[in-house]
């Protein structure tokens, strides 16, 4: 079997993201200045602004995400002034929302049920072993893993392609999970070290300083972690889809595209 060739991948996905810079502005500077507008809102304490932000965030990363998709594998430009909320972008959001709770809702569990008890019983209770300490970390990673070998769906919504469901993404993907999660990491990790180091040391500063503006920044560099990661991803299971179906000569994907 072909070994998946992550490194390579990554490498592309970085240089397409770097290299298409300006259309990342284009289709989601305005997601990310209304992200950034509702956080700052949400400074009072407002609930409600705190969910539109986060809101705001997870779907402009799915209409940027898409519009990404589709400019790998369909060569559309990303020229839009935003990009925008469609049906397609709408099947994106859920299946990253279910994802998101396959990946959180499982160790979770785990978690309640191994070594959770201990922190409800008391200092007095008996330390609990290493392993109910360790099943939530590998729960999350084997979850991670897992929802790895599904994330084919996710190129294929954007484009149309319906031939591609989560089964056949686990089909395509068999024997390149460990590799997928590599690559996810290589992508994933290093933006948001960044990202949330900035967010943390700007926060800390404005602490200091009582600076506004300094505190603003803080929450642009927050929301700025989904913004960079969206076409990184995209980029990355973009290649990812295209490789795996060549590796299986298969036929152009059929749906309704366009």
């Amino acid at each position: 079997m072909t070994k998946l060739p992550v490194v390579r991948l990554v490498r592309h996905a970085y240089l397409d993201a770097i290299g298409n810079a300006r259309g990342l502005f284009q289709v989601g500077g305005l997601w990310l200045l209304l992200s950034w507008a509702l956080l700052l809102l949400a400074r009072n304490g407002s609930v409600f602004f705190m969910a539109a932000a986060d809101l705001a965030v997870t779907v402009g990363a799915a209409a940027i995400a898409v519009a990404w998709h589709r400019h790998i594998l369909l060569n559309e430009p990303l020229t839009k002034r935003m990009a925008p909320l469609d049906a397609r972008v709408a099947r994106y959001f859920v299946l990253t929302v279910l994802v998101a709770l396959l990946m959180s809702t499982v160790p979770a569990l785990v978690f309640v049920l191994s070594g959770g008890a201990f922190l409800a019983a008391g200092p007095g209770a008996a330390a609990p072993g290493l392993g109910p300490l360790l099943s939530g970390p590998l729960a999350a990673l084997v979850c991670l893993y897992l929802a790895l070998r599904l994330q084919l769906v996710f190129p294929a919504t954007a484009i149309g392609d319906e031939t591609t469901t989560f089964r056949r993404s686990w089909e395509l993907t068999r024997g390149h999970g460990w590799r997928l999660l590599l690559g996810f990491l290589l992508i994933a990790l290093p933006v948001a070290a960044v990202t949330i180091g900035l967010a943390i040391l700007l926060n800390r500063a404005a602490e200091a300083t009582g600076s506004l503006a300094v505190s603003a920044l803080a929450d642009l560099a927050a929301v700025g972690n989904a913004w960079l990661q969206a076409p990184l991803i995209a980029s990355f299971l973009s290649y990812v889809y295209t490789w795996c179906r060549e590796q299986k000569a298969l036929p152009p994907p059929s749906g309704p595209w366009g």
